[in-house]
């Protein structure tokens, strides 16, 4: 917080010269005139009437006063007529010894200085005179006004100004509504609109508005589609679509989406198969790898490939995991107490998504709450030798 003004004194130039006066004490009543300017009455103290223009600061001073009442008084109830030519302002409890000396008062009569009173201030220029102005109409106070103005000496009634104002205003009923709009209609209020749009001083009716809309919307009944969208099929949902993709505002039928997917699939029919697909041999189907190696394929590479995960043909370990599907945490049970094992866990487009190392364990808990649903695959490996893979369901 700042001062804006006081606390200081300041020079007061006059007819004979410049004078420092201290802003003093007790300036209580305020009121800003049309042109900016502050003025402050002095309550106690000097009694002054302080004129703070406008533009003024404490690094660059502007204060002038402006008067001081009669002996005894305060000025108080400082006021201004519309058109800035006059000044209201009422003088309070002054001594009863001001009426020794009068002063002539602008109608030419001798007034003395020991009653309360309520004066009124204006220039020489402005006293008995009346100038015919120009009057603007606007009832609904929105700073629009309505054709024709009036000239006239005083307000021809209510809801006239003499504040220049732009003469637009087509419903002057209605402060919201004060020149010829553009309207956009959005019936399911999503924030896009269909064309046309409609020029107009009022609604052109339900569902219309006059906030800036893009017009793009391609099905005004539905909030959930408001412009064409890339549509994307995965009839499998295995999260990888076929091409071709579709652009339409509506979905061309079930298994699309308008979720970005990447075009990969090669079987679409089958939430198992992508380009991305373990292929283990196992020619006599007893569940044990034929050879350590796999093939990554998105056809079966042969007869007797498999992409059912299978035991390692190196060891008669069982590797279990569960639940599964799961959607938190899923338990991998290694068969037995391994020294060393490396999990590596790989989503269906092949990459890592985590690789974590243990010792001398049996029972692993990997926590997946924050992976994505869809299919993983998990090798377990222990010096530089394949125990198996396991393919986990993420719910």
């Amino acid at each position: 917080m700042e001062t804006f003004v006081g606390n200081t004194s300041y020079p007061i130039t006059h007819e004979n010269g410049t004078t420092n006066l201290n802003w003093g004490y007790g300036n209580d009543n305020l009121a800003f005139d049309l042109d900016g300017n502050l003025w402050v009455l002095q309550d106690g103290d000097n009694h002054y009437i302080w004129v703070v223009k406008n533009g003024h600061s404490q690094a660059n001073p502007n204060v002038e006063l402006f008067g001081i009442v009669p002996a005894g008084s305060e000025p108080t109830g400082i006021t201004f007529s519309p058109d800035n030519r006059f000044l209201f302002m009422s003088i309070q409890h002054p001594s009863g010894s001001n009426g020794v000396t009068t002063q002539t008062d602008a109608a030419g009569i001798e007034v003395g200085f020991e009653k309360s009173t309520t004066i009124v201030i204006a220039l020489k220029e402005n006293l008995g005179t009346s100038t015919a102005q120009v009057w603007y109409l606007d009832a609904d106070n929105d700073g629009y006004a309505v054709s024709p103005t009036v000239t006239n000496i005083s307000s021809p009634g209510p809801g006239y100004t003499t504040t220049v104002l732009p003469l637009t205003d087509c419903d002057d009923t209605d402060a919201q509504v004060f020149e010829v709009s553009t309207w956009y209609l959005d019936i399911d209020g999503d924030g896009y609109a269909v064309l046309p749009t409609i020029e107009s001083c009022n609604s052109p009716g339900i569902g219309y508005t006059n906030t800036v809309l893009p017009t793009t919307d391609c099905d005004d009944t539905d909030a959930n589609l408001f412009e064409t969208t890339t549509w994307y099929l995965d009839a499998d949902g295995d999260g990888l679509a076929v091409l071709p993709k579709i652009e339409s505002c509506n979905s061309p039928g079930t298994g699309y989406t308008n979720t970005t997917l990447p075009t990969m699939d090669c079987k679409d029919s089958d939430a198992e198969i992508n380009p991305e697909t373990l292929w283990f041999l196992d020619a006599n189907t007893d569940g044990v790898e034929d050879i350590k190696e796999f093939i990554i394929s998105c056809e079966q590479p042969g007869i007797g490939y498999t992409s059912k995960v299978l035991r390692p043909f190196s060891n008669e370990i069982i590797i279990k995991a569960y639940p599964n599907p799961t959607s938190n945490t899923i338990e991998i049970d290694l068969g037995g107490l391994i020294s060393k094992v490396e999990l590596t866990m790989v989503n269906a487009a092949g990459q890592l998504i985590k690789k974590e190392s243990y010792t001398n364990t049996r029972i692993v808990s990997l926590n997946i709450n924050s992976l994505a649903s869809g299919i993983y695959f998990l090798a377990i490996q222990s010096e530089n030798k394949v125990l198996g893979y396991q393919k986990i369901s993420k719910q």
